[in-house]
């Protein structure tokens, strides 16, 4: 009691305050107790709890994305008709012969005409495209390159100016009925109306 205080408190104080390391083992039992009870060594036990990540397979494939090398994709192709303009061509073998149950050729037979026709046709389209397909093209864009030519430049700028100019002669035309026409046809009408006709029978 009669030591001096490190930090002005008191030596009991200093006591609580110093770790527990530096305790000297010459202190009594109690005085340890004591020590260990306010810094909360006495009693107090680790537990190691065991972290598990659950991850689905998505995720995961998605986590290690990165890592793994990518592989090319294979695109498909591209829809060359995706407006569906030509779809009543699409004609098969089935779609224009076809045999009924009780008139049937050889099995080797309708094999062999099935795969001709599908042959023929696919090879006959291909060499013609080859030939016509450009030339064709050629034509078509000269003719469609025109014909909007005229639509946007001629058709339509007379197609407006009539639009503009029909709503005043509209309003002429009504006007010049009204003034002369219609009081024409009122006072024959009125003339007219007095005309009684009958038809005798003898």
């Amino acid at each position: 009691h009669g030591a001096a205080s490190l930090t002005g408190r008191g030596p009991a104080w200093d006591r609580a305050c110093v770790p527990a390391a530096t305790v000297p083992k010459q202190l009594p039992r109690t005085a340890h107790s004591a020590f260990a009870l306010f810094t909360g060594e006495m009693g107090v036990e680790k537990e190691k709890r065991e972290t598990s990540i659950m991850m689905d397979e998505e995720e995961f494939n998605r986590s290690i994305e990165p890592i793994l090398p990518k592989k090319d994709k294979v695109r498909p192709a591209p829809t060359r008709d995706p407006h569906d303009i030509n779809s009543h061509l699409k004609v098969g073998f089935e779609d224009v012969i076809g045999e009924p149950s009780t008139s049937h050729s050889f099995d080797k037979v309708w094999i062999g005409s099935h795969a001709v026709f599908e042959l023929v046709k696919y090879g006959l389209y291909r060499l013609l495209t080859a030939l016509l397909a450009v030339p064709l093209a050629f034509v078509a864009g000269i003719l469609f390159a025109v014909l909007s030519s005229i639509h946007i430049w001629i058709v339509m700028p007379l197609v407006k100016s009539c639009m503009m100019a029909l709503p005043s002669v509209q309003f002429v035309w009504r006007s010049v009925v009204d003034m002369f026409i219609t009081p024409v046809f009122r006072s024959m009408a009125k003339c007219l109306s007095a005309v009684n006709v009958q038809v005798l029978h003898q």
